[in-house]
């Protein structure tokens, strides 16, 4: 899976930047005033690289690298954490949304735009994570969770209604220990 997933990183980072050279002086001529340049946009796009990378190493690190493959299962996580992973889920979708629209915003982008290619980035990795480990056995946290998928749907959600709706601005994630 991490293999298939570097494959796919590399592709999307080679279609995109040759899709910026070969369209870069049809931005550029267009004179629109969100001054969007193709080389922020190549810089900007270095979050969304990262948040995907991050995602699937980490848990290619952590997790798969000591487990066992299986065929696709789904599991409900069983209540080793009293379901406190699914407020990480939600809250690191969210936040990594939140990151990779202020880096496509610095750039010029849109902020409606900006933030629906942050949740879309952040959705994909995470889903690449969920689907990893519906192939995975050893523990009881493998499988494909539907609660972390739809957890990782409402954190990218609330990052995309802020936009929408100011009365959501109100509602943050607030941590303490």
């Amino acid at each position: 899976m991490f293999k298939k997933s570097q494959y796919v990183l590399r592709w999307v980072a080679i279609v995109s930047i040759l899709w910026l050279l070969c369209f870069a002086p049809s931005l550029s001529s267009a004179q629109d005033t969100s001054g969007v340049t193709p080389y922020g946009i190549v810089a900007a796009s270095t979050v969304p690289a990262a948040v995907m990378f991050g995602a699937l190493y980490q848990n290619y690190n952590d997790f798969w690298l000591a487990s066992n493959t299986s065929p696709f299962h789904i599991s409900n996580d069983p209540p080793y954490t009293m379901h406190s992973d699914k407020f990480g889920h939600a809250y690191y979708t969210y936040a990594c949304t939140d990151l990779i629209k202020i880096a496509y915003r610095e750039v010029g982008v849109a902020p409606k735009t900006a933030v629906w290619i942050g949740a879309g980035v952040t959705l994909l990795a995470q889903t690449m994570v969920e689907i990893g480990d519906g192939f995975r056995t050893g523990a009881p946290y493998f499988g494909f969770s539907p609660g972390d998928q739809i957890c990782n749907i409402l954190g990218a959600g609330l990052a995309v209604g802020k936009e929408y709706a100011l009365e959501l601005r109100r509602i943050d994630f607030k941590l303490g220990f």
